[in-house]
């Protein structure tokens, strides 16, 4: 049996606000919530270099290239 997810419960925008934002900025690449704890950290500045992480943080410019 094949399961089917519509779209509407698995791309759902992610909107972040900072000092780091730049306002008005849009990313159509996409994010998944294994990327949110590495962005949280670099919003708040926290040195987290010593930290293993999956994820990547989303203000990486290549995460905004097509």
């Amino acid at each position: 049996m094949a399961f089917r997810l519509d779209p509407c419960l698995v791309q759902n925008p992610l909107i972040v606000t900072g000092p780091k934002v730049a306002e008005g900025e849009i990313a159509h690449s996409g994010v998944e919530m294994i990327d949110l704890l590495p962005t949280c950290l670099e919003i708040a500045e926290t040195d987290a270099s010593h930290t293993h992480f999956w994820g990547k943080t989303c203000f990486l410019p290549q995460r905004f290239q097509y």
